[in-house]
């Protein structure tokens, strides 16, 4: 029960990061890009407009994502609770990567608004009439 419990704790770990990075990234929007914390692409480091629309849409992303991992991944490894070792190792193990692919999924759509709505001087683009 010790190793379902560690385990257990590893493998929400990802989705709760998730969570509070979205939290830091949307309060980074507010803080200027001279932080530290926050979405730092190219694309959104170009003007304050860019990086505040950049770290609030993926900081949503990961708020979301992480909201919705951390129940079904508590759910999934609350139905290996009587299995043996090697069977929780392998689903928690698959589990965690399979964490990492909304993570690089948030950031293409991100990306992509910021080339739609904004110009390569980091100035928001005119609505086409």
């Amino acid at each position: 029960m010790v190793f379902w419990i560690s385990v257990f704790l590893f493998t929400i770990a990802i989705p709760l990061a998730m969570l509070v990075f979205g939290i830091l990234f949307i309060r980074a929007a507010f803080v200027g890009f001279s932080s530290n914390v926050g979405y730092r692409t190219r694309r959104s480091r170009r003007s304050k407009a860019t990086w505040s629309y950049a770290n609030k849409m993926v900081g949503s992303l990961l708020i979301i994502f992480g909201t919705i991992l951390l129940p079904v991944y508590s759910i999934l490894m609350l139905t290996l609770t009587d299995s043996n070792e090697s069977l929780i190792g392998l689903y928690s193990g698959i589990l965690i990567l399979c964490s990492f692919v909304p993570i690089i999924i948030s950031f293409l759509p991100v990306e992509g608004l910021l080339k739609k709505n904004f110009d390569i001087y980091g100035q928001r683009k005119k609505p086409k009439d």
